[in-house]
């Protein structure tokens, strides 16, 4: 990573030479890679706080479990994501890059279900609902601290100090907000799919959850 790039991109986000100065890396500095683990994250700070009244890039980003650790697929996917992301900076938008994580689904329930021997859904009604969505709530980000050093070190840009959950009302409403307009636009049709079912859950399973056998 050259200085040269460094100054492109600076003068793509429409920061100061005095600016490109401080987070330039330095040859001899003797932890290199801290260094720029915290110069891209104050980066990341000073454009998202200071460059709003620009025009908005919005990207809608699947957020993934933080009940499992990164593995290759999701480093692949982010990467991916990342050039997005940028490449909408460097042309002139501001970008909102907040954190997500999922915390809806079978991994989830699954992994309390295994851990307090739950085979039917009767013991959930006994133990009560109210208790059991406590219990999955305690584990949907057990590891976000892990994936924010993995994502941090990869140098992809990403807000973890505000970030979303899946489980916030504010973010249900505005999936069922999005859904209502879809209908009124006439663009919700209903269809016929073949797809494996968990008739223990009973619900339909996506590939991957078919495959660990829920």
């Amino acid at each position: 990573m050259d200085s040269y790039f460094w100054s492109r991109t600076m003068m793509h986000c429409g920061l100061s030479w005095k600016l490109f100065l401080l987070f330039v890396p330095r040859q001899n500095t003797a932890r290199p890679y801290t260094f720029l683990i915290s110069s891209h994250t104050s980066l990341l700070y000073y454009i998202c706080k200071t460059h709003t009244h620009i025009q908005e890039f919005t990207f809608y980003d699947g957020p993934p479990f933080a009940t499992g650790l990164p593995h290759y697929g999701h480093i692949l996917a982010g990467t991916i994501k990342d050039v997005v992301t940028r490449y909408a900076c460097q042309t002139g938008h501001h970008v909102t890059r907040r954190a997500g994580w999922d915390c809806h689904g079978l991994p989830v329930e699954y992994e309390i279900d295994q851990k307090l021997n739950i085979t039917h859904r009767d013991q959930v009604l006994a133990m009560g609902v109210d208790k059991y969505n406590d219990t999955c709530r305690g584990i949907v980000t057990r590891y976000t601290k892990e994936w924010e050093k993995t994502v941090t070190r990869l140098g992809r840009w990403v807000d973890f100090e505000n970030d979303y959950k899946t489980m916030d009302p504010t973010f249900m409403e505005s999936v069922w907000w999005v859904f209502k307009e879809l209908f009124k636009k006439d663009l919700v049709y209903q269809g016929y799919k073949v797809m494996p079912f968990s008739t223990a859950c009973g619900t339909p399973l996506s590939n991957f959850e078919a495959g660990l056998n829920y």
